[in-house]
C-alpha cells in the first residue's frame, strides 16, 4: 500500500475488505443451500481454495487494516502543527483496548457456544427461516468479531505509545508568552 494513504482511506479499505469477505461468504452459503450440495461436494469442487481464502486471508487482512487506520490516525494527530485548530479527540487508546477486549471475548463466546448450537440445529435436519437467518448472522459474526478484536489490542498499545510520545513532545516545547 502506498505510504500516503490517509487514516480515513485505510479505515474504508479495511471496512470494504471485511464487507467483501462477508458478502462472498454469504453468497457461497446461499448458493450451496439452494443447490442442496453437502460439505463433501464443497471439498471436491475446483473453487474450494477460494472458499478458504476469504476467512483465512481477507478477514484478518481487513481487520488489520482497520486497526492500522487507528494507528495512522494517531500518527496524523501527532504530526499536526501546534498552530492548527484543536480537533476534537476521536478514539483513544483506552477505547481501542476495551473495544478489542470486548470483541475478543464476544468472538470466543460466538465461536464456542453459538457455533455448536448452530451445528446441532443444522444436524437435526429441520429447515426454517429462523435457522437460515441464524446461519446468515452467526457465520459472519464468527468470521469477523474475533480477528477484529485481536487486531485492535496491539493497535491500542501502539496508539498509547504514540499519544504518550506526542504529549511528551508538546510538554518539552518552550511556551511563548
Amino acid at each position: 500500500m502506498p505510504a500516503n494513504l490517509s487514516a480515513r482511506a485505510l479505515l474504508w479499505i479495511g471496512v470494504g475488505t471485511i464487507a467483501f469477505s462477508v458478502l462472498c461468504q454469504l453468497a457461497w452459503d446461499v448458493v450451496w443451500r439452494v443447490a442442496g450440495l453437502g460439505p463433501a461436494n464443497l471439498l471436491e469442487s475446483w473453487w474450494y481454495p477460494l472458499y478458504v481464502f476469504v476467512p483465512t486471508v481477507l478477514v484478518p487482512l481487513g481487520s488489520m487494516i482497520v486497526a492500522a487506520s487507528f494507528v495512522a490516525r494517531a500518527l496524523e494527530r501527532g504530526t499536526e502543527s501546534d498552530s492548527a485548530p484543536e480537533r476534537p479527540r476521536t478514539i483513544s487508546a483506552a477505547w481501542l483496548f476495551w473495544t478489542g477486549l470486548t470483541l475478543t471475548v464476544l468472538g470466543l463466546v460466538v465461536s464456542a457456544y453459538l457455533q455448536d448450537w448452530l451445528t446441532d440445529l443444522n444436524a437435526a435436519g429441520r429447515t426454517s427461516l429462523a435457522l437460515d437467518a441464524l446461519n446468515l448472522v452467526v457465520i459472519p459474526l464468527r468470521m469477523i468479531i474475533l480477528p477484529l478484536g485481536l487486531a485492535l489490542l496491539p493497535a491500542a498499545v501502539l496508539v498509547k505509545k504514540i499519544e504518550s510520545r506526542s504529549r511528551a513532545g508538546v510538554a518539552a516545547l518552550p511556551h511563548a508568552g
